[in-house]
């Protein structure tokens, strides 16, 4: 009976480090989410001030850090309904106001219940964290 307990015990901790992660990947994502691969207007001042001494650099194309795009490979290989509600869950949390969205209001938006979502998420974490998963019709 205490294999069972530790196993457990393991597998609450194995879906909280997800979690953590994929909070990390949300916000990192939903800070870039409107960015084109345009140069930044000081890459058109570094070059007039090419020769001047005067220099600042910047990155021209956007690179995620390892471990987020460790995670972003784990959502990238779930299956489509479930790495849409993750997507739904982790990134798209601030309304163009500045105001959070409700997870009811996401899922008004998206035509899914909220159980529905939450057992979506729930699975895709189980998943990432290479857990068993209880398959299901939703």
């Amino acid at each position: 009976m205490s294999a069972v307990v530790i196993d457990r015990r393991y597998e609450r901790y194995e879906l909280q480090g997800i979690d953590r992660e994929l909070n990390q990947w949300g916000r990192w994502i939903e800070m870039r989410i409107d960015y084109e691969g345009y140069p930044s207007v000081s890459c058109g001042m570094q070059l007039i001030n090419w020769g001047t001494g005067v220099y600042e650099d910047r990155i021209l194309c956007l690179d995620m850090p390892t471990h987020i795009y460790a995670v972003h490979g784990r959502v990238l290989r779930l299956r489509e309904h479930e790495r849409d509600a993750v997507w739904i869950w982790y990134v798209i949390r601030v309304k163009p106001d500045g105001t959070l969205w409700p997870i009811a209001h996401k899922c008004d938006a998206v035509g899914i219940t909220e159980a529905a979502l939450r057992q979506r998420v729930s699975r895709a974490r189980r998943r990432i964290a290479g857990l068993p998963v209880a398959e299901a019709v939703d």
